[in-house]
């Protein structure tokens, strides 16, 4: 006599809706997760980058401007006091100092007049080539480093708002700008030029010993209070770092501060798609097991009239088995294109934004295979229980 398929008997005239809506809650899942490995994988380099041994991230910070320091009541100044303060602080490496011009600097280029302001700070803190950057007394021409942001500036809003073409850096470095310093009466003249452009620090650089003599001709005396500082740290998002700051009224300057949230931002809505996967799974799974066990219940009376025909209980917990695992197996198949036409796309995304080149990694495969191996386990020694 020719077997009939065990499974057809017993989902015969069963409602096949809900084991395709559990389906498609695993498919989902295993996606979401695999997704997120993926993805965290990729951008791993940019969330993690602060934390290479040897690595670290430099903030500029100045003072708030209050009403006391609108009133004269405050300094907007960091006093060495203050400056020694910071440095002492564990989440702190280093502390660079700015100082800035006490006279008045006054600039002339293209027939344009244009005020200006000058700051020093040591060397080992400033991010560009420093070949250039000297200077000595009697040299007429001041080298000059200026911020990226200054030149986004320039070449996005004030140039086009006047009419003229943006210029390039390699133009800007030819350009000599006349210069006119001056303080009661008593003034110098000089050419600045820029030497090279920084991502770190927002503003217009001298060299120290510039700026030393420049103070003294006009001022009388060399500048010791620090109008900003900048912090050499190795995680600029800790907590510490920030409840510092905020408890003591100091600003941030630069785009760090919102590149660090966007880093934590990522991490978060990362960590929340895949703890809603994880959920999703858990319920898929929970649900998928009640189907089977009610599968078994409801086919009590035609489980017992299989085995007197001659079937034996693992025969048909293996005709049941394989219905399961042909179903897992399509759902892992679409799992796994989806993840690779996911990783097409990103993969096209950070290329284009030059942000490195991610590599699809093994485990991504693996996972929706162990989570479709560890519920099958499960379904097997559920249906061992009700069968046998």
């Amino acid at each position: 006599m020719r077997r009939v398929s065990v499974a057809k008997i017993l989902f015969q005239g069963k409602s096949k809706s809900k084991l395709v809506l559990t389906g498609i809650g695993m498919l989902i899942s295993m996606l979401i997760i695999s997704s997120v490995f993926q993805i965290y994988s990729d951008f791993g380099s940019l969330l993690n980058e602060n934390k290479k041994e040897g690595a670290f991230e430099y903030i500029q910070i100045s003072k708030e401007i209050g009403v006391s320091t609108a009133l004269g009541l405050s300094s907007s100044k960091f006093s060495k006091k203050e400056v020694d303060r910071i440095k002492s602080q564990l989440f702190v490496e280093d502390v660079g100092e700015l100082w800035s011009n006490d006279f008045r600097v006054y600039g002339k280029f293209a027939g344009n007049a244009f005020d200006m302001f000058f700051t020093s700070i040591e060397d080992d803190f400033i991010d560009a080539d420093l070949d250039d950057f000297t200077w000595r007394e009697g040299q007429q021409e001041i080298p000059v480093i200026i911020s990226n942001q200054f030149l986004t500036i320039l070449n996005h809003a004030v140039l086009p708002s006047q009419g003229q073409r943006p210029i390039p850096k390699v133009a800007i470095k030819q350009a000599s700008v006349d210069l006119t310093l001056s303080k009661k009466g008593k003034w110098l003249k000089h050419r600045a030029r820029v030497v090279g452009f920084s991502d770190r620090i927002t503003s217009v650089l001298v060299p120290k010993n510039f700026l030393d003599y420049a103070n003294e001709a006009l001022s009388g005396s060399v500048v010791q209070d620090v109008s900003m500082v900048v912090l050499k740290v190795s995680d600029a998002s800790s907590k510490e770092l920030r409840s510092f700051l905020r408890a003591n009224d100091y600003e941030v300057e630069g785009e760090l501060p919102l590149l660090d949230n966007a880093k934590l931002l990522l991490k978060v809505a990362l960590g929340v798609l895949f703890a809603f996967g994880i959920i999703i799974l858990g319920v898929s799974v929970s649900l998928n097991l009640a189907q089977f066990q009610l599968l078994v219940l409801e086919n009590k009376e035609r489980i017992k009239m299989l085995v007197l025909l001659g079937y034996s209980p693992k025969s048909i917990i293996h005709s049941i088995l394989k219905t399961g695992f042909l179903n897992m197996g399509v759902t892992v198949l679409l799992v796994l294109l989806s993840v690779l036409l996911l990783f097409n796309r990103v993969h096209g995304v950070m290329v284009d934004a030059k942000l490195g080149y991610p590599e699809l990694h093994l485990v991504t495969f693996l996972i929706p295979l162990v989570i479709a191996g560890v519920i099958m386990f499960g379904v097997k020694r559920k249906l061992k229980k009700l069968v046998c």
